[in-house]
């Protein structure tokens, strides 16, 4: 929010030296009264009322818990991922574990290609619409008529290009947000000293500043390599709120993964594809099998199946249930309707505050023009 605030001042201050330069250009009387000591006043008051909205949002937002996917390596990284029209990460946090050498399977290029050009292009737009809310044929309307309405229309023209920049300011510095929660996406996990790293990462994903879905990653994945797969998994569980483990084709790396969450006791949810092995005869010809349809029949599983999108959604809605019923009461818990209330009531005073500093910004100009002008035109 600091960065957001002090950013938007300083293109402000900006804005303000041209706009000012601008008056006193044509109007050296009128033009005193937009110094730029008014107009960054002004900035401050609609950048520090925009930030305790933007705080609002973030305390009144519901918090988010940690979900870790754990599974057969190389296997099943689209059943739950909020890329594949998971939607879970607009309420839970997932962490994904790859291996060392896993290599992502690369987007076709169309889409590759949108990724950058659309960003780009709204930031393209942004600085145009910033160009023309100062072009060269802009200070026309700033020029006061003979009429009344005319330091309405100057006041008016003034605002409309002072929330032209800021909002494209802010624009801007969201998807500059967005890229870089794009980049720290994966985390590379190679040697235990980068495990610290990865406990602070982990531990930041539930503050109060990254609740709303479009401030936070909604996914990471976590690449470790496999010498030091044990003491990352052993990390995870202990910062991990609750843990989703595909049991389709068990493992001996999952045997102990499950193992380990029956000693630290930590909530976890069971998947299996329908169509994944058998529990006859194929499930008896091997341990791990064995072990699986054990711990099928003692906790449940939810199911899921690849025959169409349809059943992936009703699995998905399924699992979000079965998350949500093992949700930690000291981590989540479900907004009450006085919290509710208090968040109305918050973003209604910031409605407020906002037409406030709207009314800060133009209308003391306003009625000072309209005075000035009163008294040019007024008799002798």
């Amino acid at each position: 929010m600091l960065i957001l605030a002090g950013t938007t001042f300083a293109v402000t201050w900006v804005w303000g030296l041209y706009v000012t330069s601008q008056m006193a250009a044509f109007d050296g009387d009128l033009g005193g009264l937009w110094t730029l000591g008014r107009v960054l006043q002004r900035t401050f008051y609609f950048s520090l009322f925009f930030c305790i909205a933007l705080a609002g949002v973030m305390v009144i937002a519901r918090p988010k818990f940690i979900v870790l996917y754990l599974r057969k390596f190389r296997r099943n990284t689209e059943i739950i991922d909020p890329s594949y029209q998971g939607g879970l990460g607009r309420r839970f946090r997932i962490l994904t574990l790859y291996d060392g050498e896993f290599r992502e399977t690369e987007l076709p290029s169309m889409e590759r290609w949108l990724a950058y050009i659309i960003p780009i292009s709204a930031v393209v737009v942004a600085l145009i619409i910033m160009s023309l809310a100062t072009s060269s044929g802009w200070p026309r309307w700033l020029e006061v008529d003979d009429t009344p309405l005319g330091p309405m229309w100057q006041a008016a023209a003034l605002c409309t290009s002072y929330f032209t920049w800021f909002l494209s300011v802010i624009l801007i510095l969201f998807l500059f947000h967005r890229h870089r929660l794009r980049r720290n996406k994966r985390i590379t996990i190679s040697s235990a000293a980068s495990i610290s790293t990865l406990a602070a990462t982990v531990a930041s994903m539930t503050m109060w500043w990254q609740r709303p879905t479009f401030l936070g990653l909604q996914s990471t994945i976590v690449q470790v390599d496999s010498t030091i797969w044990r003491e990352t998994v052993g990390l995870l569980l202990s910062y991990c709120n609750v843990i989703v483990v595909d049991v389709t084709e068990l493992t001996d790396a999952l045997s102990w993964e499950l193992s380990q969450l029956e000693t630290t006791q930590t909530p976890f949810v069971l998947i299996l594809e329908s169509e994944g092995v058998s529990s006859d005869t194929a499930s008896s010809a091997s341990t791990n099998n064995a072990i699986r349809d054990t711990y099928v029949s003692r906790f449940g599983a939810v199911r899921y199946s690849r025959a169409s999108k349809r059943s992936l959604e009703e699995f998905r809605q399924e699992l979000r249930s079965a998350l949500t019923s093992l949700q930690p009461k000291k981590i989540y818990s479900n907004i009450n309707s006085e919290r509710k209330l208090l968040g109305i009531v918050l973003l209604g005073l910031q409605c407020l505050m906002y037409l406030f500093s709207a009314a800060l910004l133009a209308l003391p100009v306003a009625i000072a023009s309209y005075a000035l002008q009163y008294s040019i035109l007024a008799p002798q």
